[in-house]
């Protein structure tokens, strides 16, 4: 992914949006950090069609932060594996 240039935004609640090219889905994405550099949300544009490119208007999005926080990571379990044995 490639970041497109100019396209910080300070959204509020600490919340900063950024857009990037990500090629594989020919369209772009919006990312929201908090302050910690964690993604609150990730949004991918709607990818624009036809040959020749060019054109479109400019993407809008109303940012609404969730009030419940993002949860930490994940510990699957505390045992150790099987060994397969019997």
């Amino acid at each position: 992914m490639t970041e497109v240039a100019g396209s910080v935004k300070q959204v509020g609640q600490g919340l900063t949006q950024k857009t990037f090219k990500y090629d594989a889905l020919g369209s772009l994405v919006d990312i929201i950090t908090n302050s910690a550099g964690q993604v609150v949300q990730a949004v991918v544009q709607k990818a624009t069609g036809g040959g020749g490119g060019g054109g479109g208007g400019a993407a809008s999005s109303s940012v609404r932060p969730s009030a419940t926080p993002t949860p930490g990571p994940v510990t699957l379990s505390d045992r150790p594996a099987a060994s397969g044995r019997r």
